[in-house]
């Protein structure tokens, strides 16, 4: 991947995860006024992640991970790396995301470890957000459209949809 197509990325799934974390909170508030809106897009994601984790709308793992997320951005912005992915102080970054279990990170794998935790989180935040209504995630050139669950009045196929998990 080329260094500015990384940047892209990078840029691209950091707003994301900002309009993910905005469209929860404000959802989170029975009063969604103005004010509320305002209030909302002045936090920092770090402050947004902090305030949903206090609200136990996410764990612990997608706190780390959306603050190493930020991290990587920050550094692929304002450190200006070299070598894009395969940076030393990059890589290191990839090395502490919840996907990497523990793995090396390489020249091979550092894309793959970012993008499966980016994927794995904006999976996770858009099933917060499909409890109560569709919400089109924005994707370059395209919108996933996350749909509420239905809840079945059958018991049966409660336990089944419990089993898959």
């Amino acid at each position: 991947m080329l260094e500015d197509e990384e940047r892209l990325s990078v840029l691209w799934f950091d707003f994301t995860f900002e309009q993910l974390l905005n469209c929860i909170l404000i959802k989170t508030f029975p009063r969604q006024s103005k004010e509320i809106r305002s209030m909302v897009n002045k936090f920092s994601i770090n402050q947004k992640a902090k305030l949903l984790y206090a609200l136990k709308l996410i764990n612990e793992t997608t706190l780390k991970d959306i603050k190493l997320i930020r991290d990587i951005r920050n550094e692929f912005f304002h450190g200006m790396p070299s070598k894009g992915f395969t940076n030393a102080k990059i890589c290191s970054l990839f090395g502490k995301l919840s996907t990497a279990n523990g793995q090396k990170v390489t020249e091979s794998n550092s894309y793959g470890i970012y993008f499966k935790a980016v994927l794995k989180h904006v999976k996770r935040l858009a099933l917060i957000i499909s409890d109560s209504q569709p919400y089109k995630i924005p994707m370059p050139g395209k919108a996933l459209i996350v749909k509420p669950k239905v809840k079945s009045k059958r018991k049966s196929s409660i336990k089944s949809q419990q089993s898959k998990y």
